[in-house]
């Protein structure tokens, strides 16, 4: 019979949830990006969110560009990719997962983490 040792957290959407990490993301892109253009950064986000309420993953700063040709005079996807992944994010663990931590510490187990997001952005989390 396994002893078991430790337990293993899965960073996203287990301790935090993803949806607030981008929402966050997003967030800070809107606003970062509308001090070098006169696009609105609620209009920005707004665009942003819809497409991430669509499903739409992996292009979406390529769709923005596309849907927004004006801030390609200012910045290219790689410059907005590496301002949402090194963004301070606006995110709360989920409410009984630090009571849960706990738990596991106080019964002795060991307590892990992993991920596979970009480095940048788990660190920051």
């Amino acid at each position: 019979m396994a002893v078991i040792q430790g337990i293993v957290f899965d960073l996203d959407d287990t301790l935090y949830l993803e949806r607030e990490y981008v929402q966050s993301g997003f967030n800070y892109v809107s606003k970062w990006l509308q001090k070098v253009t006169t696009v609105p950064s609620n209009q920005i986000f707004n665009y942003l969110w819809n497409l991430f309420e669509q499903g739409v993953r992996g292009s979406t700063f390529n769709e923005l560009l596309n849907a927004y040709p004006e801030l390609s005079r200012y910045v290219q996807v790689k410059d907005i990719v590496q301002a949402y992944r090194t963004h301070m994010p606006e995110i709360n663990l989920l409410p009984d997962m630090p009571d849960l931590a706990y738990y596991f510490l106080d019964k002795g187990f060991r307590l892990g983490l992993l991920s596979d997001g970009a480095v940048e952005s788990q660190q920051s989390k």
